[in-house]
C-alpha cells in the first residue's frame, strides 16, 4: 500500500524529496539541481508517494499554481526500481483529485517527449509545438480536471 503525502518546504522530507529528484531527472543527464530548479518552491505544493510499511519515498512531484483555477506539474520523479509499475499514474490522479478540491480546473506540464504516451493514457493533451528544456525536448500538454461532487 502506498500514501500521498503533502510535503512542507525544507522539511526532512522535502530533502529527500531533492535526492529522489536529483537522481531521477538530473543526475542522468550529467547534472544536478540548481537554483533556477528549486525557485519558488517555498510557494509550491510538494507531494509524494510513501510506502505505507517503511515510509520509504517512491514518487514526487511538485506542482506550481499558475492562477486561482490553473496549476503545472512540475519536477515529477519515480523511484527508478519502481518505474513502469503504476505508480506514477496513481501519484498524479492523487494529485489531480486533490488539485480539483481545491478549485483547480486544469493542469499543465512540460513533458519530456519521452513521457508524451504516458501523460496522454491520463487524458493530457499536446499544445504547441516541441522545445528544449534542460537540454532535452519537451512538449506542453494540458488536462481539464473533473470538480468533485
Amino acid at each position: 500500500m502506498f500514501k500521498l503525502k503533502e510535503l512542507v518546504f525544507s522539511s526532512p522530507k522535502y530533502e529527500q524529496m531533492l535526492v529522489l529528484r536529483n537522481r531521477v531527472l538530473r543526475h542522468p543527464l550529467g547534472r544536478k539541481l540548481d537554483e533556477e530548479d528549486l525557485a519558488g518552491e517555498e510557494n509550491q505544493f510538494l507531494f509524494a508517494l510513501f510506502s505505507q510499511a517503511d515510509e520509504e519515498m517512491l514518487a514526487c512531484v511538485c506542482v506550481r499554481k499558475i492562477c486561482s483555477t490553473v496549476y503545472k506539474l512540475r519536477q515529477m520523479a519515480v523511484t527508478e526500481s519502481l518505474q513502469g509499475r503504476g505508480l506514477g499514474r496513481r501519484l498524479v490522479r492523487e494529485v489531480e483529485h486533490v488539485l480539483a478540491g481545491r478549485g483547480g480546473d486544469s493542469v499543465e506540464l512540460h513533458a519530456r517527449s519521452t513521457a508524451v504516451g504516458f501523460y496522454e493514457k491520463l487524458g493530457y493533451q499536446c499544445v504547441g509545438e516541441i522545445f528544449s528544456e534542460v537540454g532535452i525536448p519537451h512538449i506542453k500538454m494540458q488536462k481539464r480536471l473533473q470538480r468533485p461532487g
